[in-house]
């Protein structure tokens, strides 16, 4: 054990030495920089680019960039330096300082309405519970994570919080069933997909590096070595060597896997020399963490090729090292905790010496306190336990609740395409085809010769044409209107509501409240649906001679009103109605999370009131 030792402490050396690599004279230079946005931005850049490769460094920049952006009064580089700092951290199994600087990141993004830095904090925080086995709550900033990335059309931000919510699912649901392998997947894919077109080659690397992982743990290993050879093709300069310390050690985990599973000596021997390169990776990037879990990886292949000698020193080692970090990272609890423990200690000696020269009453108020301490200790862990149950039920509620609205969003999309494909094909086939024909009839009546009620006749034929060719005009305008596309909502409804009052010869009043936002393209399309839908539907059944359609874009929702003064139309009838039309409606308002009522319009009419959050 003496070697051991002398080894273990040979190990640890790396991380005991402080790297003072240019430290002072960085130091030196920030403090002789110009404090001004340019300069901070500057610094910011230089700090991303030292992202888990020299976090000392990265640290120094970030307090001086923290110090100054808070000077400066700057929340966009003072959320994007903490959510830096909380990532670089969490990467370094630094858990308690990765949470610190994600909440703040995360605590600034929501006050600032900083959506991107917001959902990649969200990411971060998720990532500490994973690794501390806190998988609900993981899962909770997951999907916050996702929904902001949804709404805010961050393709980013949802690609990397899907991958992680794949790797959490399979964490919970190892080697169960084909489809839960199936969902895994489908997740990860996802997460590939979206990072190849956003060409982001860091997380197209590690999602490669994911798949195959799931693949060498479910025995696909010809799948999982073509996902190691996509990923090794991609190890270039903007590839980390923590990100290269990831590809060696799971291109080592499936070779182990694939000898333990063909009892393959060769792929034990080839396992060891990918180990050994990934813990030499691991001790130049001082993460002890990595290190403990690869010497127990050794342990476990010098075992599978015979080498108990190797294997027993090894597993040793982990030990050592392992104990030696637990004991590192929760110092200050233990502490804590034995201080708690000798003050309650003395407590209980004061009360036994006390309890001597008392009398039999009092030793039964005591038992009765403690009776009624249990009582109220038991209560309360039942009410957590129900709490603990409510918060699963919410999770559950959640999940379901997302796959409800992806598959309104993929009716509603399907819809509008469609839509796009039969005004296109109205508008350029059909349409020109009828502009040909009017201009072959024209020919024709230069060449013929008419009396004057042949002419006529011909003439009003002409006028007919025109007249169709008019219509369908306008009904492939109504399918794929072109203003919302080129002018926006806000004119895409006053072209709408001036068309239909050219139309229907009833009087539409447009008016528009609040500041013009951007609320997303999707949001869009469907505001103009259920504004296009309401006021189709109160022309065609209340036969007014007025309609009134208010917008008002508040910060946070949406408020439609279309108000007319028909014939009225029962509220309950609207409710209960099947028509496609309504349906329509409800389900873009569920989608944007809003509500709809119908009211009776005094003395004559109907309101339709509308909130929506976008």
């Amino acid at each position: 054990m003496n070697t051991l030792k002398i080894v273990f402490v040979l190990l640890l050396v790396p991380f005991l030495v402080n790297a003072q690599v240019n430290k002072d004279s960085l130091q030196n230079s920030l403090n002789n920089e110009k404090i001004d946005t340019r300069t901070l931005s500057k610094y910011y850049d230089l700090m991303t680019k030292k992202y888990n490769e020299n976090l000392e460094v990265q640290e120094q920049i970030g307090k001086w960039l923290i110090k100054n952006a808070e000077a400066l009064g700057n929340p966009k580089i003072l959320a994007e330096t903490y959510k830096t700092l909380g990532l670089s951290n969490e990467e370094a199994f630094k858990h308690k300082v990765a949470t610190n600087y994600l909440t703040k990141a995360i605590s600034i993004s929501e006050k600032n309405n900083f959506k991107e830095t917001h959902g990649s904090a969200l990411v971060g925080l998720a990532r500490v519970y994973i690794d501390n086995e806190q998988q609900k709550e993981a899962i909770q900033y997951l999907y916050q994570a996702i929904k902001i990335g949804r709404e805010n059309n961050l393709t980013k931000i949802v690609s990397i919080a899907s991958f992680d919510l794949s790797a959490l699912l399979e964490g919970l649901n190892k080697k169960t069933s084909k489809d839960t392998l199936k969902l895994i997947l489908y997740y990860k894919k996802e997460a590939l997909q979206g990072s190849i077109k956003l060409k982001d080659s860091l997380n197209v690397f590690k999602a490669n590096l994911g798949l195959a992982e799931t693949f060498s743990g479910y025995n696909f290993f010809d799948s999982a070595f073509v996902y190691l050879n996509s990923a090794k093709k991609l190890i270039n300069e903007k590839i980390s060597n923590t990100q290269q310390l990831y590809y060696y050690a799971i291109l080592a985990k499936t070779h182990k896997e694939k000898a333990e599973y063909f009892h393959s000596i060769p792929d034990f021997k080839t396992a060891i020399d990918l180990t050994n390169k990934a813990l030499g990776l691991a001790e130049k990037l001082k993460l002890p963490l990595w290190q403990s879990h690869l010497l127990k990886g050794l342990g476990e292949e010098y075992k599978g090729i015979g080498d108990h000698k190797n294997s027993v020193f090894y597993y040793e080692m982990y030990i050592l090292l392992h104990d030696s970090l637990t004991d590192a990272q929760n110092f200050k609890d233990i502490t804590e905790i034995k201080t708690k423990y000798e003050s309650q200690k003395k407590e209980n000696e004061i009360l036994e010496l006390n309890a001597e020269n008392k009398q039999k009453s009092n030793n039964n108020k005591i038992l009765i306190g403690l009776f009624l301490g249990l009582s109220v200790l038991s209560f309360l862990g039942y009410r957590n336990f129900r709490n603990r149950q409510k918060i699963q039920q919410l999770i559950i509620t959640e999940l379901e609740k997302d796959k409800q609205l992806l598959a309104v969003d993929s009716i509603l999309q399907g819809q509008e395409e469609e839509r796009n494909r039969i005004a296109k094909d109205l508008h350029d086939g059909l349409g020109g085809m009828l502009s040909g024909v009017k201009m072959s009839f024209m020919n024709m009546k230069e060449n013929l010769i008419m009396d004057a009620e042949n002419v006529k006749s011909f003439e009003k034929s002409i006028a007919q044409l025109d007249n169709t060719i008019a219509e369908l005009r306008k009904v492939a305008h109504n399918l794929m209107p072109e203003a919302l596309a080129k002018f926006g909502l806000k004119d895409a409804i006053k072209d709408f509501c001036n068309a239909m009052e050219s139309s229907s010869h009833v009087k539409i009043i447009y008016q528009f409240f609040g500041e013009e936002r951007s609320i997303g393209h999707t949001a869009e399309v469907y505001i103009y649906r259920i504004i296009q839908e309401l006021v189709s539907n109160a022309i065609k059944h209340s036969e007014p001679a007025q309609i009134v359609v208010q917008m008002t874009l508040a910060q946070k929702n949406i408020l439609l009103t279309i108000e007319d003064n028909g014939i009225g139309i029962d509220s309950s009838k609207k409710r209960n109605s099947s028509g496609i039309g309504l349906k329509s409606v409800q389900q873009r308002v569920n989608y944007l999370n809003g509500k709809l009522e119908f009211e009776k319009n005094e003395p004559m009419g109907t309101v339709v009131n509308i909130e929506l959050n976008a």
